[in-house]
């Protein structure tokens, strides 16, 4: 496990799916900081077609969002529903 983790400067830890397909599960483990310092979203699942975007776990002693920095999920098409 991580000790530190920081994420800046325009980087991104993200799974997307644009298809039937589900998106990949996004997990972070970190004992201690976790820092997100940019704006937006900066660790995201995202779907943009029919599959289900994935999920976003993350586990840290201290998370720290600056600047407008953003954990998200997204999906921009509904699935019917059965």
């Amino acid at each position: 496990m991580q000790k530190r983790l920081t994420v800046a400067g325009g980087a991104q830890i993200a799974s997307s799916t644009g298809g039937h397909g589900k998106g990949g599960d996004v997990n972070i483990a970190v004992v201690s900081d976790m820092v997100l310092s940019d704006p937006g979203p900066q660790i995201s699942a995202m779907s943009t077609g029919s599959g289900d975007a994935g999920s976003v776990t993350v586990s840290a002693g201290r998370l720290l969002l600056s600047n407008g920095a953003a954990i998200s999920t997204e999906a921009t098409t509904a699935r019917p529903m059965s």
